[in-house]
């Protein structure tokens, strides 16, 4: 959908003032999962007391069937780079000492991961994008946080009716699969044009805010500094979590070095029941 015909530019600008609200824990080494939001650490460590992260849900993983693996395609798409920046490298290090809990969160994203990918290559856009849902709720769409975000993609109310969720008691459609990635690629493609194209820049907006980019990119233009994503004074948050996605998307390209397993997806589509999850 084209985001004129969702609403005033106006009413854009201050919805997107608010976009950060829902990402509010802080990164320290301690977290372990490399500074995952507290609803995607949450469900890693379920999944591993569970004995999930090898076999989620009896999943396979690459190499153990025959056919194109989904994963392969999204991988072979990764583009934004950045994997030797020393920020992005000891990401690397600690995601490293955590395989155990990412391969959790990568088997609990197979149901999904066709449909995501699919939406994301529709529209020409990064497929590091796919992995935003991971570290937002570990890709369980009744997540939920304290701030009130929800889903995947771990929209805030105000967010969601904005680009054209409804979030109501009984139907809420931020648990939606498709319609939550379409709004939340709506928002991602709203912010990387208000960039000027600057994907890193974009999930920092996405993380924070685009109040808070911007006007860290206004201070260092007036200072004389670079005003790049790696040259700006943003919350220690944001700092980690670009890094973090770029950290993994380079992880994935050399899985086997970082024990990362890279689940088997060849034909799993979304099941019409898991969509929509109705409140009770």
């Amino acid at each position: 959908m084209e985001l004129h015909k969702i609403f005033a530019a106006s009413v854009v600008s201050v919805y997107v003032m608010l976009a950060g609200g829902c990402h509010n824990v802080m990164y320290t080494a301690s977290q372990g999962l490399s500074g995952l939001s507290a609803a995607a650490e949450a469900e890693s460590r379920k999944l591993a007391s569970s004995g999930l992260q090898e076999t989620a849900a009896g999943q396979e993983y690459r190499g153990a069937a025959r056919g194109a693996n989904v994963w392969d395609s999204i991988i072979s798409d990764f583009r934004l780079g950045n994997g030797q920046r020393a920020q992005v490298i000891h990401h690397k290090n600690i995601m490293r000492t955590t395989a155990h809990g990412m391969n959790a969160l990568l088997g609990r994203s197979s149901p999904y991961i066709k449909t995501i990918y699919g939406e994301i290559r529709e529209r020409g856009l990064p497929a590091e994008l796919v992995l935003v849902p991971l570290f937002e709720s570990g890709f369980k769409v009744e997540s939920k946080s304290h701030m009130g975000a929800v889903g995947f993609w771990q929209m805030t109310p105000i967010t969601a009716r904005h680009f054209g969720l409804r979030v109501t008691k009984y139907n809420d459609e931020r648990r939606d699969v498709r319609r939550s990635t379409d709004a939340a690629l709506d928002l991602l493609a709203y912010l990387n044009k208000k960039f000027d194209g600057d994907w890193l820049l974009t999930l920092a907006a996405y993380n924070c805010g685009i109040t808070r980019v911007t006007n860290a990119v206004k201070r260092n233009k007036a200072a004389g500094l670079p005003t790049d994503f790696w040259h700006l004074n943003l919350p220690r948050e944001t700092k980690n979590y670009v890094p973090r996605i770029l950290a993994l998307a380079s992880i994935m390209k050399d899985s086997g070095s970082y024990g990362i397993r890279i689940p088997n997806v060849i034909d799993h589509p979304v099941r019409p029941e898991r969509n929509v999850i109705t409140a009770k």
